[in-house]
């Protein structure tokens, strides 16, 4: 709500903001989590059949034991695939019944009908949500054709073409779930966040989701095969699986870490329920990466060598499955919570209490300092020193005009007044506009030449409450992101290199991406540096002694 008057100041006290509620509902955080885990188990049935399976044998070639196996997984796996498009369904119908009781503030009766029918056609969440239900049933219709096909040629291998269908529908419902996250609502690096939103749940999908078929399919060796066939199976089948695993926690920790920042910013705004939450999810992922790296490093050397080794494979891998699950549950959570940084701004934490600006100009160490530095009334406070640090008190007069730079507004002009010891203040300075603005400042003095500075700044909108005081820097998302994407790209090209390089199918299939996401990297990092002042100005050039030089020179 907002206060104002024409003429004449309101009497009493304004009223004060309702304060917002933690989550919109107890049911959210878990029907976010229920789709979570359905999709990415969808994305991760493909992966596992294209780059785990089909990517070389499990079993003795030409073997009935081994046939059976293969048919065994394939519909294990089929099975899961078919369960996860119906929780991923029935979890999504129940969200929008949700979403619009919240929106139309409306029973789940009375959301039936046209509320749902608004919510679906008149708000970019429903346009969202029915793109993502209509790949989901695409996602069905491939996997039933492909489970016809398994069932009428159940001895010959068939071609790749349903699981590389199932992949893209799958892969295009992660991207509708990241065009409706907290990463496509971060105003300033909207693209760098949606992509980092994008890589995270694409890479989880192929590890986690992975898993989750992993874990189920393990079993199956040792129904299938004999001791030793189930040693030599394991023996080629981890090594693929584990390869995916690290490119992917890789792009997980890439992104991961970007999207934190995005989402947080200052580290004040860990103290928020958001932030809790993070640093909880975090606790989960070690010991998740702890599993990960016992399978790597302990159980997948003794494989073909030592029996028990498949025992443990199959505990660890239950247990790693376990912890995802709950990991995903902390980030169902996460994705229900507003983010970090807006809860931080509006409780003022982590937010800048002033801005402060120094200059040099005519012999004159000039600072100005605005508080609060924010929408509104301000005070401004110029302190004046010489060369030696010594306090000047004998200025006549000292100036200080406010601008905005986004449009012609005028310019108000305040004269500040000397309070002694070089300071001289100006109250109720108004900065009344969100935008770029300019402090000017001007000094005469009776014995040096007039000294004049000029400083650029951000004022940001407080929006509800203030959440936009706190928000990530475009060139800072450019550098963190550039980094992470060329530490990335290294990592692929590095695994790629013992797998054959450019010289092979597989050494070239790594080797690409991690090309490409090093190049990215270096783009992003050089654009954050060589970019300009993103402020928009009428004279880009400030009026200070830097600027004033130049013009010397040049005219």
């Amino acid at each position: 709500s907002f206060l104002f008057s024409v003429g004449e100041s309101l009497s009493g006290e304004p009223a004060e903001a309702t304060e917002e509620p933690l989550l919109q509902s107890p049911a959210e955080p878990v029907l976010r989590w229920l789709a979570l885990l359905a999709v990415l188990a969808m994305a991760g049935g493909p992966v596992f059949q294209l780059l785990v399976i089909r990517s070389g044998p499990t079993g003795p070639p030409g073997n009935d034991a081994h046939r059976a196996l293969k048919r065994s997984i394939t519909f294990r796996s089929m099975r899961l695939l078919a369960l996860a498009v119906g929780v991923f369904g029935a979890s999504s119908v129940a969200h929008l019944l949700l979403q619009t009781t919240n929106v139309h503030e409306v029973s789940l009766a009375g959301a039936l009908g046209e509320p749902v029918r608004a919510t679906l056609v008149e708000t970019e969440w429903g346009r969202l949500w029915a793109w993502r239900m209509a790949l989901a049933a695409g996602f069905a219709a491939v996997l039933g054709a492909a489970w016809a096909a398994e069932r009428r040629h159940s001895e010959s291998e068939q071609p790749p073409w349903a699981a590389l269908a199932a992949l893209v529908l799958a892969a295009a419902v992660l991207w509708t779930l990241s065009l409706a996250s907290h990463g496509a609502a971060t105003a300033g690096i909207r693209a760098q966040a949606l992509f980092a939103d994008f890589l995270h749940l694409t890479a989880a999908a192929f590890w986690v989701g992975g898993l989750f078929h992993l874990a189920l399919n393990v079993p199956l060796f040792f129904q299938h095969l004999s001791s030793e066939q189930r040693r030599v199976a394991l023996a080629a089948l981890v090594p693929r699986f584990s390869l995916v695993a690290m490119l992917s926690v890789g792009a997980i920790l890439v992104s991961g870490v970007f999207s934190a920042w995005a989402q947080v910013t200052v580290a004040a705004a860990l103290a928020t329920p958001y932030g809790l939450t993070l640093l909880a999810k975090l606790a989960l992922v070690l010991p998740l990466l702890l599993i990960g790296a016992i399978n790597l490093a302990w159980v997948r050397p003794r494989l073909a060598r030592v029996d028990e080794s498949a025992r443990w494979l199959r505990r660890l891998v239950l247990g790693e499955a376990a912890l995802a699950v709950l990991v995903l549950a902390a980030v169902g959570l996460l994705t229900s919570l507003e983010p970090a940084r807006q809860v931080a701004a509006r409780e003022g934490r982590g937010v800048t209490e002033s801005l402060t600006f120094h200059d040099v100009s005519e012999g004159a160490d000039i600072t100005l300092e605005i508080v609060p530095g924010q929408l509104g009334v301000n005070d401004l406070s110029i302190r004046i020193a010489d060369r030696l640090g010594n306090p000047i008190d004998n200025a006549s007069a000292v100036t200080v005009r406010l601008t905005y730079l986004e449009a012609d507004l005028g310019e108000a002009a305040s004269q500040a007044v000397p309070v002694g010891d070089g300071l001289y203040v100006v109250e109720g300075g108004r900065m009344s506009i969100a935008g770029a603005w300019q402090g000017e400042v001007m000094i005469r003095r009776p014995d040096a030449f007039e000294a004049r500075t000029a400083f650029r700044f951000e004022v940001a909108s407080p929006g509800a409450g203030g959440t936009a005081l706190i928000s990530p820097s475009p060139d800072t998302a450019g550098l963190i992101l550039g980094i992470g994407l060329g530490a990335l790209g290294g990592l692929f090209m590095a695994v790629g290199l013992p797998l054959g390089g450019w010289y092979t199918r597989a050494g070239a299939g790594v080797m690409l991406p991690g090309l490409a996401g090093f190049f990215a990297g270096v783009v992003l990092i050089v654009g954050s540096q060589v970019g300009g002042d993103d402020i928009p100005a009428r004279n880009p050039f400030p009026p200070n002694p830097e600027s004033l030089e130049a013009g010397r020179q040049v005219y």
